[in-house]
């Protein structure tokens, strides 16, 4: 039976056969491989579809599939994007018990999607979404993760609109609100909201107003304690460290947006010999990850977007090439000035004074998306201070896309202690080095060697080579660090996030 589409777009100029485009919003995992939408196509109908989040292969990706990776085990031969999302239209996809390496399949009714495609369906059945892995060893233990998908009937010569714009209404201790602009008017819109920036849950539909905006919106939901238009803004009360949001309108979806909270502990009054100065405090290294209307230290920290300011005597450094350029708030100014940026990617280290509590920092923006190329990390020369241009935790290496060279160290400041610098210090051996004798990572504590006690948490002793292999350096959200890049030449770290599935 064909299933009935909830009507999340309407109103799209430009689509034949369709006084409304009807638009279904579904999950597509990557285990199992093949998810049913229940929709059942006819020969020549015109089908949009366009999917966004991020699941594993292992390797982890969006579903444009991994742009380096072979094509080995897929169902459709478009190397190199093997894991992307695909389609499928007839009973099984699966064809039987086609599995193994003589598995013979009907390649003709597999079609590439990836983050979008429009297409015409050449045939009667049943449409069915995948990921592209597996198709003959049907190994699928290593599979996690999921795509949410909008698929939408009839065909368009062209949307005849751009992404609907997401901008920031007012933040609090509890509360987090935002305008929604550009969008189709009168159209039915989904608001989801995430933790992580690849797993997003619906929290709520608005009718948006004849503007195309949530100015006039209509609230389709019913209100809850957590959620809801209110004043024009969609607004979600939540006391969390970070949270991000965005909308689909039809078949087309908003750049995200969001916020996110670093507390930093005060300064810390410390000897040494003679001289008394104020050492850094409890995550004092922090990043904005999120484009504001202008980043810097007079738009996102004079006041900051909830309204707080600074104590006076609050100093940002910021790095460069040979050391530090020192910025010092006092009274609602910057000085020498409050042009200075903290840009996605950058890094800033905040010396509160001694006597402040602690200063809860918050910024709020778009998360960048596209093929992301950060900073420069020059080698030989000082520690390059740096942050993920993506506002998600995880692993450097394996989720936030850095890739280190052999004798890189990566620095995270774990604390003021008189007797130790307060960095928890990772120095990378090379791909495979520890993982090929079992061990947890590649990465070694730089800090500690045996017999001294390890000095990062989770150390795993290697009496023979007399280290301790490190677990993989773990980035939280907000989070600046230092990089050494030993290498003869200059490091770019570059990430591709899509976070929309734009057509």
């Amino acid at each position: 039976m064909k299933k009935k589409l909830i009507t999340i777009g309407l109103a799209m100029l430009g689509c034949l056969g369709l006084a409304h485009a009807q638009t279904l919003i579904t999950n597509v995992t990557a285990n199992p491989l093949w998810t049913d939408t229940g929709i059942a196509l006819t020969n020549s109908e015109w089908v949009s579809v366009n999917g966004g989040g991020f699941w594993s292969w292992p390797t982890a990706n969006d579903p444009d599939g991994d742009l380096v990776g072979s094509s080995d085990d897929t169902w459709l031969d478009i190397d190199p994007n093997h894991g992307n999302l695909i389609a499928f239209i007839g009973a099984n996809p699966y064809q039987g018990s086609q599995w193994g390496p003589s598995g013979v399949f009907q390649t003709n009714q597999y079609l590439a999607v990836g983050t979008a495609r429009q297409f015409m369906s050449t045939t009667n059945g049943e449409l069915w979404l995948g990921i592209n892995d597996d198709a003959f060893i049907g190994s699928t233990s290593d599979n996690s993760g999921s795509n949410y998908v909008a698929i939408t009937l009839g065909f368009c010569k062209e949307y005849n609109f751009t992404n609907p714009i997401l901008s920031v209404a007012s933040v609090s201790s509890n509360l987090f609100s935002f305008y929604i602009s550009n969008g189709i008017p009168n159209s039915i819109c989904a608001v989801f909201d995430s933790a992580d920036l690849r797993n997003w849950t619906l929290v709520d539909s608005l009718q948006l107003d004849a503007n195309g905006s949530s100015v006039s919106a209509m609230d389709l939901a019913p209100p809850s304690s957590t959620s809801g238009l209110i004043g024009g803004a969609f607004v979600n009360i939540t006391d969390v460290p970070y949270r991000f949001y965005k909308i689909c309108d039809g078949p087309i979806w908003s750049q995200p947006v969001g916020f996110e909270r670093i507390t930093v502990g005060p300064g810390i009054q410390a000897t040494f010999g003679t001289n008394v100065t104020t050492a850094i405090g409890t995550n004092a290294f922090i990043a904005d990850q999120l484009l504001a209307s202008a980043n810097t230290l007079n738009t996102v920290l004079n006041p900051m977007v909830d309204g707080t300011t600074l104590p006076n005597g609050t100093q940002l450094l910021k790095a460069h090439p040979t050391g530090f350029d020192a910025y010092t708030y006092s009274s609602g100014s910057w000085s020498p000035n409050g042009n200075a940026t903290l840009l996605p990617g950058e890094g800033g280290v905040v010396i509160l004074p001694t006597n402040s509590p602690p200063v809860t920092i918050t910024f709020a923006g778009l998360v960048p998306e596209g093929v992301l190329t950060n900073y420069p990390i020059t080698n030989f020369l000082n520690n390059i201070v740096i942050s993920s241009m993506i506002p998600q935790a995880g692993g450097v290496q394996s989720q936030l896309g850095y890739t280190p060279g052999s004798g890189d160290n990566v620095m995270l400041w774990s604390g003021f202690n008189v007797s130790g610098s307060g960095f928890r210090d990772y120095l990378y051996q090379g791909a495979g080095v520890g993982t090929s004798l079992g061990f947890q990572s590649d990465w070694t504590d730089g800090n500690s060697v045996p017999p001294s006690p390890p000095s990062i948490p989770g150390d795993q002793l290697d009496s023979v080579d007399d280290v301790y292999w490190a677990p993989e350096p773990v980035i939280k959200v907000g989070q600046a660090f230092e990089i050494q890049n030993e290498q003869t030449y200059i490091e770019y770290w570059v990430r591709k996030f899509p976070g929309c599935c734009d057509p």
